[in-house]
């Protein structure tokens, strides 16, 4: 299991959080069958698989997690077999489990600019926090992406920004004149007033170290509140928000898909869907 989680995070490159939830799945299956040994992996059969996800279903894990766990399975088994410990994967063979499909949370035009809008600039942080918001949204950051993000990273000629993304994965996100703006604000007026720590990252956080994924959390979190916003509004929200306005302003999806660092082309189907339901809004709105 050690030679997995060093596998992942030294050649595939995935982040901490990724690795931990990989950790977890695989200490709670060695939980289920604690006397499973290295010789036993071989014959490890598909009705012992499905009997390991009929419990975690008894035990009331949801499909998507259960999905997730089968997953780390069939990764780690493959692991085994190129290493030469197993012959062969019984998770091959297990179905994973349909995962209801839920529209992800966006805001309105005016709900997004309401709540923009609403984030006091008087101060170094509110400055700071004002910049981190148009970031999310107008480039459609995953909020691990933003802490990432270092001063030279930016190119204000071209109006880039290069990103670490999911895996280690490289690309270039656009932003565009509002959050250049305040990105040019931000780094002369407020960035320097936070003490920074070290010249490279970008948002600093009250003692002049990088700001962390939680930190932002909780900052959209503490806007948000006072507002009358229908929905809860998390960065992702500010991400999702983005994918929608630009699909329904007519952007192509593989664009759309570039832009949010997609690997796949149908996980940013799921914006066609979200824009039916806006237009569904929209005439019931009319129609009251």
């Amino acid at each position: 299991m050690a030679q997995f989680l060093a596998h992942l995070s030294d050649e595939r490159r995935y982040s901490s959080h990724t690795i931990s939830a990989y950790q977890s799945d695989l200490v709670h299956f060695s939980q289920f069958i604690p006397e499973l040994s290295q010789d036993d992996l071989d014959s490890f059969t598909y009705f012992t698989c499905r009997q390991y996800l009929i419990t975690l279903d008894h035990d009331g894990f949801s499909a998507k997690s259960i999905a997730r766990k089968l997953a780390t399975f069939r990764s780690f088994w493959k692991f085994l077999m190129r290493r030469q410990v197993v012959t062969k994967s019984p998770w091959i063979l297990v179905a994973s489990p349909k995962i209801p499909r839920h529209l992800p949370t966006v805001l309105t035009g005016e709900g997004m600019a309401e709540f923009i809008e609403s984030i006091p600039t008087a101060t170094p942080a509110g400055i700071r926090d004002r910049t981190i918001a148009e970031l999310l949204y107008g480039a459609g950051l995953r909020v691990s992406e933003l802490v990432g993000i270092n001063c030279q990273d930016i190119n204000f000629d071209r109006c880039e920004i290069r990103i670490i993304g999911k895996g280690q994965k490289e690309r270039i996100a656009l932003f565009g004149e509002v959050a250049s703006d305040w990105l040019t604000i931000y780094l002369s007026d407020s960035r320097p007033l936070l003490q920074p720590q070290s010249a490279d990252p970008l948002f600093l956080n009250q003692k002049g170290g990088r700001l962390t994924v939680r930190s932002i959390q909780r900052l959209i979190a503490y806007y948000s509140a006072p507002l009358e916003l229908t929905n809860r509004v998390t960065p992702h929200t500010l991400r999702h928000s983005f994918a929608t306005d630009l699909y329904s302003g007519g952007a192509d999806l593989r664009v759309i898909q570039d832009l949010l660092g997609h690997e796949s082309i149908g996980t940013t189907q799921i914006y066609t869907h979200l824009s039916v339901e806006h237009l569904r809004d929209s005439i019931k709105k009319l129609e009251d």
